[in-house]
């Protein structure tokens, strides 16, 4: 069979091919030269200290009793996203979640071991999908 030299087979069908971009990933073209980048799938991301908002890419806002509000910044808003959450506590344990999630902000609650909502240290990190 003859090999056909702009890929080195000998399918004749499979010449010409579709390079697109999508959700992370981005094409650039050249001529006939293309280059694929992934880029950064988080969006936002904070370190809250007693209080107070170290963030990028969003804003939060303290109301109290260890609930927060989390702004994100970016437009247009993700279709998809995630929430991880850490919290950090020396004066014992921490639980930590999200409790109303919508396309530009999420709020998040903390409670102390015994179940009672407490302010706390805590960090987050938002990635799109």
């Amino acid at each position: 069979a003859l090999v056909d030299v702009r890929d080195e087979d000998s399918d004749p069908t499979n010449e010409n091919q579709t390079v697109s971009q999508g959700t992370g990933i981005t094409v650039n073209q050249t001529g006939q030269d293309f280059s694929v980048a992934v880029t950064n799938p988080i969006i936002a991301l904070g370190r809250i200290t007693a209080g107070t908002d170290n963030s990028s890419g969003a804003t939060v806002v303290n109301n109290t009793g260890g609930s927060y509000t989390v702004t994100l910044s970016i437009a247009p808003a993700p279709a998809n996203y995630v929430v991880q959450l850490t919290a950090n506590s020396a004066i014992g344990a921490r639980t930590i979640q999200v409790t109303n999630q919508t396309a530009t902000e999420f709020s998040v609650q903390i409670y102390d071991g015994a179940g009672a909502t407490a302010d706390s240290d805590w960090y987050y990190t938002v990635i799109a999908f």
